[in-house]
């Protein structure tokens, strides 16, 4: 009797191993090799639907020179090590529906919220994308600490953490974020709570192979985008540093969040980095 064989494909947890019992053999167990999948999973990106939310005043009211983007978004979200959270909805503005990203989600209020006029419901997807490229501010010590209420220069270092090269595209158009990208690759930095909003402008960025543009909107505030003049490999474990002049950091915090995100990097899919620095107080 000639022997037959039949495909069988199966949907199965990487970490399990499959058994198969026949009856008459031993029970055979097949495993995927742990430092396969474990690779493979690290890289994974998860968005879940999440609506209806009820969120605040609108962030679509006009800012003021010194006003932060009101209506913040505050979400009870899952703190995953290895992974950094944002959450995508779709903006109906003039231009048509545009994909908005939101990585400066606050923590739901312990009391009751008041400020819900007019009310709003949106929806969307939380986005989990593993951190495989860092944005890291430190100052001239190496330290991920900034001096409150004084102007000074740090330096942004950008780090590959994935196994593998990224890429930065060329020529990258400055595009306010979320407008659909043309070309290239994009990042852009928003400072939220560590710098007030009259003085993010203010600042200089450089880097060598790098351009820099700071853009203000009703959503994000003010922020910068920085696009590369020329392709830029960082291979595993590489970084290159973004010098930043001019950082004046607020004096009434003794930590905040800069939130980086970034879009049409060879090698991982659009994501976003937030990096927690430390505001010491002057003097000490």
């Amino acid at each position: 009797m000639a022997q037959q064989s039949l495909p069988l494909l199966m949907l199965i947890d990487p970490r399990a191993p499959v058994h198969a019992t026949t009856g008459i053999l031993p029970t055979q167990s097949l495993s995927i090799p742990p430092d396969i999948s474990a690779a493979a999973v690290s890289r994974l990106e998860m968005s879940f639907p999440i609506a209806p939310i009820l969120r605040p005043a609108s962030l679509q009211m006009p800012l003021t020179p010194k006003a932060a983007p009101v209506g913040r978004l505050a979400l009870p979200i899952p703190r995953e090590p290895g992974y950094a959270v944002s959450f995508l909805e779709q903006d109906q503005g003039d231009g048509g529906p545009n994909w908005i990203t939101v990585s400066d989600i606050g923590k739901p209020p312990g009391g009751a919220v008041w400020n819900y006029t007019p009310q709003t419901l949106t929806e969307g997807w939380l986005r989990l994308n593993p951190t495989l490229l860092s944005f890291d501010l430190l100052n001239s010590h190496g330290k991920a600490l900034v001096v409150g209420g004084q102007t000074q220069l740090v330096t942004l270092r950008v780090t590959n953490r994935k196994p593998a090269s990224i890429t930065f595209i060329p020529p990258g158009k400055f595009l306010p974020e979320g407008e659909p990208l043309v070309n290239g690759s994009i990042v852009y930095l928003h400072f939220g709570a560590l710098v007030d909003q009259s003085n993010v402008a203010g600042m200089t960025l450089s880097a060598a192979g790098w351009s820099f543009h700071v853009f203000q909107d009703d959503i994000y505030g003010h922020y910068w985008a920085a696009t590369p003049t020329a392709q830029a490999i960082l291979m595993p474990g590489q970084s290159f540093d973004i010098q930043i002049s001019g950082l004046t950091a607020v004096s009434n915090a003794v930590q905040a969040q800069l939130h980086a995100d970034y879009y049409g990097v060879g090698g991982v899919s659009d994501g976003v980095f937030a990096d927690l620095v430390t505001i010491a107080k002057s003097g000490s």
